[in-house]
């Protein structure tokens, strides 16, 4: 069950871009994130990279026009180890302007107790709690009150049952994978104008 500390409390709407896990928020770059990791005591291990963002619109925009191949690459997750079975993966969602930090997933294994009164402590009084979730994010409609739940909005999550393995889930939410999805289409339709259209 999540914590009783400060649950009294009115639900508090957050500015969620300024909230972090472990230093790192969302929109960082990854040395950005990388920094704030080390800062925080954690060992970093090598950047994962996938197609940029040129290359991601080449190759779809290849499939409806003649397009040169492009093959660079950009950072699309981090992770990092901490003391006592602490684990942080950082993903990164690539744009035209990089890699900006979209996801930070803490995890602590194990039993070290309950970890809703450090996260209490850390980010004050959540937006909207379940029975083993307390989340913040900028309003409580459709704040995530259970694990796995989906939600437009940015938010942060912090999940434990019990004093068991917990968890903190930092995320960009859908409204933003949508728009950088948009604009994504608009690259892609701006070199193949017949991209997205309903074949007959």
């Amino acid at each position: 069950m999540v914590a009783t500390v400060a649950s009294a409390e009115r639900p508090r709407e957050v500015d969620v871009s300024q909230l972090d896990v472990a230093g790192v928020r969302l929109g960082m770059t990854p040395a950005e994130a990388r920094e704030a990791l080390n800062a925080a005591g954690y060992s970093v291990s090598d950047d994962s990279t996938y197609l940029s963002w040129k290359a991601r619109v080449a190759e779809e925009a290849g499939k409806y026009a003649n397009v040169p191949k492009d093959t660079t690459r950009a950072v699309v997750a981090t992770g990092a180890e901490g003391p006592e079975n602490q684990k942080i993966e950082v993903r990164y969602a690539v744009g035209p302007n990089g890699s900006r930090v979209d996801r930070v997933k803490y995890r602590r294994l194990g039993r070290q107790g309950n970890i809703f009164p450090m996260a209490f402590a850390k980010y004050a009084q959540p937006t909207a709690q379940g029975s083993s979730t307390a989340s913040w994010c900028s309003q409580r409609k459709g704040c995530p009150t259970q694990i796995f739940e989906p939600s437009r909005l940015a938010w942060l999550s912090v999940y434990q049952v019990g004093d068991g393995n917990a968890s903190i889930t930092l995320d960009q939410g859908l409204d933003a994978a949508a728009r950088l999805k948009a604009i994504f289409d608009a690259a892609v339709r701006a070199i193949a104008p017949s991209y997205g259209r309903a074949s007959c």
